[in-house]
Parts: structure tokens; sequence; C-alpha cells
């Protein structure tokens, strides 16, 4: 199955980047390179996350790269990441994060 990346997500990453790189930019890297790795094994296993406790949404799941959530969709045709949140962060359980 195809991972696409909202751009909101692309955007949490580049945040995170950014603001790790402000010590070290090697550190920064490489925590870029867990999250889109860890995000490349959702296409294989698009169910193996757990449900996002915000939500009651069966489509919308969670994987951690500590201490990072990666938020993500299934949809029939691909799974969307949708957001990259720290995991000290509570996101509101109203709308999925992407919006």
């Amino acid at each position: 199955m195809k991972v696409r990346w909202t751009k909101a997500a692309l955007g949490h990453l580049t945040a995170i980047y950014e603001y790790i790189s402000l010590d070290s930019s090697l550190y920064a890297i490489r925590v870029v390179d867990k999250l889109t790795i860890k995000s490349r094994l959702l296409g294989d296993f698009p169910h193996s996350g757990s449900l996002v406790p915000e939500y009651q949404n069966q489509d919308i799941r969670q994987v951690v790269e500590w201490p990072y959530r990666i938020v993500y969709r299934i949809t029939e045709n691909e799974v969307q990441v949708l957001a990259i949140l720290h995991g000290a962060r509570q996101i509101s359980g109203d709308t999925p994060p992407d919006h």
C-alpha cells in the first residue's frame, strides 16, 4: 500500500528537524530518518499501529517512534500520514490532526 504524507505532517517533520538541528544537525537527520523509515513500514503493515485514544475511528491509528507519535489514516488505497506529534502533546478528538 502506498504511504502519502499530508502537508501538515511534512510541516511537522520539518519543524522537528529545524528544532533539533539548533543543537545538532546530525541528530536531527537521525530523528527524521527514524520517523520516515517507521512510516514506510505502514505501507506493508497498515494495521500494526494502535488506535488513537483521542478518536473513536478504526481508520486513524498511530505508531510510536519515541518520543514522537506518527498519526495516520488508512484508506482504501493508501496510508496517509496525518501528523507527527511529540508524545507529551495531546490532540483534540474533534477533528483529525491534518485539519
